[in-house]
Order: C-alpha cells, then structure tokens, then sequence
C-alpha cells in the first residue's frame, strides 16, 4: 500500500467481501465463482477509509483494479469504529443483496481486526453465468 499512493499506510483493520454468482458458496467446487464487472457501495463513507480495493483475478488487492474480477474480492482496510457498514455491488443487469457488518473499538482491542465474508455469507447477485464469465 505504501508503494501505491498510501505513504503514511498501517494497517488496524480490514472487511473483506465478495461478490458472488447466484450459485457461489465457499461449500461449491466451481470456481472462480466471483461477478467480474461490478463495483462496490458503502455506507457511510469516510475519508479515513481505503477502498474499495478490488482483488484481481491473481487474488491480490490490486489498486489498479477498477471492479470486481473473476475472483470477486472486494477490500475496505483501516474501518472507523464503533459503526455499522452496509455494502452492496453494482453492475447493469445484476440485483445484488446488501451484507452489514459492525466493527466496535471492543473488538479492535480484542484483537478481531478481519472481518471475511464468502458466499453464501457474502453479496451474491442473481447472476447465473458459468464461472469465470461477465
């Protein structure tokens, strides 16, 4: 992150989602199974927060990135605490629920500093395309 336009960057605490196919579940063989294409909302904001911060289709946080790709990770590192998140994806033609996440300062000092939710457990669209396709 420092060599990304980040010079300051520590890391306190990060949310990871991702976006899925109607059919992704972390209990389902097929992969990749995430929605390339979509991008991400928050709420609130906050200009604290880094991202979204898509993972490439290698699965790495890549800053580049301008959306999901096959692999459908999505990233927020550094979560103002003592808020609830609520997120959900865009991409034309797709409907996509809404996943909430709260982070407390209780849990920060406890050390639960990554919070990861895959399918079924995650944002999963009404998209039905193979793995790997738009």
């Amino acid at each position: 992150m420092r060599s990304n336009g980040y010079p300051n960057f520590f890391f306190a605490n990060a949310m990871v989602v991702t976006v899925g196919k109607s059919w992704a579940s972390m209990h389902d063989d097929r992969l990749p199974h995430g929605d390339p294409g979509a991008t991400m909302t928050i709420s609130p904001s906050s200009a604290d927060l880094i991202g979204p911060l898509y993972f490439n289709e290698a699965v790495i946080p890549d800053v580049t990135q301008p959306d999901t790709s096959v692999d459908g990770g999505v990233a927020w590192i550094n979560m103002p605490v003592n808020n609830t998140y609520t997120v959900s994806a865009l991409k034309p033609g797709v409907t996509y629920g809404t996943v909430k996440f709260s982070i407390t300062e209780a849990d920060v000092k406890n050390g639960v500093q990554l919070y990861i939710a895959s399918p079924p457990d995650s944002l999963e669209g009404d998209n039905d395309s193979p793995p790997g396709e738009p």
